[in-house]
């Protein structure tokens, strides 16, 4: 794939270039977390729905329905299109988050926010080489705290979905 940009400086280049390959890390990591979390409450919301009804008796029983229910089917379809944001709060709302983990999976979503929308918008502003080599030195350092929190919570939803298909 031909590179959109070049910059002269090759320590600069080799820094835009990890940051664009932290940026495609990053962005799959939290693809596969809200997928991981949508799924985590339609889990959720069919087991309690199954409970109300006193239907619910065992794990394969769940597993079952959570793969033919069209009900389950309906839930997940539904929350799939919601934003990352929306999905945090609706995990809180209902019981799967307690506050301080929604507070910090909310610090998340504002960071992804942050990459998607405005992350590479003050490159071009910085001067000289060593303004952008500073700059870029902390957008790496962001990216880098970004995956580290965004696999923990990938983990944490794991085990969140293991818990409740016991």
């Amino acid at each position: 794939m031909k590179e959109r940009m070049k910059y002269l400086n090759i320590k600069i280049q080799e820094k835009m270039n990890h940051i664009h390959y932290l940026t495609g890390t990053v962005v799959h990591s939290v693809q596969k977390l809200e997928y991981r979390l949508t799924y985590l409450i339609t889990l959720k919301k069919t087991i309690d729905e199954y409970e109300k009804k006193g239907k619910f008796k065992h794990n394969l029983f769940l597993k079952v329905v959570l793969e033919a229910s069209s009900e389950a089917q309906k839930i997940f379809r539904s929350l799939y299109e919601n934003t990352f944001g929306n999905l945090s709060q609706k995990a809180y709302q209902n019981g799967i988050l307690s506050k301080n983990e929604h507070l910090e999976l909310s610090k998340v979503v504002e960071d992804r926010n942050e990459l998607i929308h405005f992350f590479f918008k003050d490159i071009e502003f910085k001067q000289t080489d060593d303004q952008l080599a500073l700059y870029l030195d902390e957008r790496i350092n962001f990216l880098e705290d970004l995956f580290s929190r965004t696999r923990r919570w990938y983990e944490i939803i794991k085990n969140k979905i293991k818990k409740l298909e016991k």
